[in-house]
């Protein structure tokens, strides 16, 4: 039988209640030397783990099994330590993210922390077997599940039945959360997901529109969000799952990113960290969002403008040939590559499919490697339905003035509503 290596990590940050995490690990630890087949695991940890000791973990240990145990919040995300000790959440996106990355390697994640079902089933999209708890859990539960859990384990029993023997265990402990662990199988949520894809069988002016008004419910023209968490958290209901919608025996993004000669559906949308999102490969560091309800329903649409961000720092750029093509084509902008969501690289070594990484020359994994574009000066873009009157080739070369002339503060929102209002309407598809 091969070895099936098991990584543990634990994250008590120290103003939250402690955990007995070490009296977890001691007891997983027992019982699988104990078990009929001790020699086919294999199990090593790491405590006070911060965010970045995660990738770094996967990285050394290559487990086939990736147990958390700690602390979750009831928005469903982990809490991991920063620098100070001190409580850092993670968003289930981000996780879900990287165990795509190596989903490949990893089988089975176990998360033995409250409230971490809506983790779970972010991570099921990608990994076998997760398992989660749909509601707080207590010390003394949370140990039993994993001693029952990991004996079934080392007597050669499956990923489903180590489950529910994890759930007995609880039972047999008299205590009564045997119900709070939930196990989610990658296929089934597909599945699900499949199922639950919605068909859009109305035009996509009127699905983008409803989303709008969920959105920004009570706004009648012109409303400008200048906090950046408020602006993320519209943007983050107005660009819900899902994105690509059933229509026929095909697919549709109704939902499209508008800037002059630059449009695109918009496939993605993900909340990375603090005040910065990302759509598609586009990174945006959020200054504020304006909504745009127009005199009729399919006028409506939703204006962003960002902070201009920091360098990657994979190039060297003079500042006049910065202000030069600002001057020109209003922004300013540097493409590159992300590894395995942690090494940059440059565009031309994302596009040959190599780099050079701490001095050694690897081959990128595609599915590993996401292409981004950081805007290092402001930045804006408007959001709309596909069959926006915005959608227009005789229109991109005025709105591209238009919103260029909003960033040098020539032009307003009101100006570009007002060249919207006169386009004509489009065909519903």
């Amino acid at each position: 039988m091969a070895i099936i290596k098991i990584l543990f990590l634990a994250a008590d940050p120290s103003d939250s209640v402690r955990l007995r995490l070490g009296q977890e690990l001691r007891d997983i630890r027992e019982k699988l030397q104990l078990s009929k087949y001790r020699d086919s695991f294999s199990l090593e940890s790491r405590e006070s783990v911060r965010t970045g000791d995660i990738t770094q973990a996967i990285f050394d240990v290559e487990p086939q099994i990736v147990h958390f145990s700690g602390h979750g919040t009831s928005t469903g995300e982990l809490c991991f330590e920063d620098i100070l000790g001190k409580t850092k959440p993670v968003k289930p996106d981000a996780l879900a993210n990287l165990f795509k990355l190596v989903a490949s390697q990893v089988s089975c994640v176990v998360l033995n922390a409250c409230y971490s079902e809506v983790q779970a089933k972010s991570i099921a999209k990608h990994i076998s077997f997760v398992v989660g708890m749909n509601q707080a859990i207590g010390d003394k539960a949370a140990i039993a599940f994993a001693v029952g859990f990991y004996k079934a384990l080392g007597a050669g029993r499956s990923v489903k039945d180590a489950y529910e023997f994890g759930c007995v265990e609880i039972q047999l402990a008299g205590i009564p959360e045997h119900s709070t662990p939930i196990l989610l199988e990658k296929e089934k949520i597909i599945r699900e997901v499949d199922h639950n894809k919605t068909s859009l069988s109305i035009s996509t002016t009127s699905f983008f529109s409803e989303r709008f008004s969920k959105s920004f419910p009570g706004v009648r023209g012109i409303q400008t969000f200048s906090s950046s968490s408020e602006a993320i958290t519209r943007l983050t209901k107005l660009l819900k799952d899902p994105l690509t919608l059933k229509k026929g025996n095909s697919e549709i993004q109704p939902i499209w990113w508008f800037r002059g000669y630059r449009n695109l559906q918009i496939e993605l949308f993900e909340h990375l960290e603090d005040d910065i999102v990302l759509i598609n490969e586009q990174e945006l560091k959020i200054k504020s969002v304006t909504s745009v309800n127009g005199r009729d329903y399919y006028q409506c649409f939703v204006y962003i403008e960002t902070y201009p961000m920091e360098p990657s720092g994979l190039y060297n750029y003079e500042k006049h040939e910065i202000q030069n093509w600002i001057e020109k084509h209003g922004y300013y902008s540097e493409e590159f590559g992300v590894y395995q969501r942690e090494f940059l690289v440059k565009r031309s070594e994302y596009d040959d499919g190599a780099a050079t990484l701490d001095g050694k020359l690897i081959e990128l994994d595609w599915r590993a490697t996401e292409l981004r574009a950081r805007y290092l000066s402001p930045y804006n873009l408007v959001i709309a339905a596909v069959d926006s009157p915005i959608n227009n080739l005789s229109f991109d070369n005025s709105f591209e003035e238009i919103m260029n002339n909003i960033l040098r503060g020539n032009a307003s929102i009101e100006d570009l509503n007002r060249s919207v209002i006169e386009l004509p309407k489009r065909s519903h598809r």
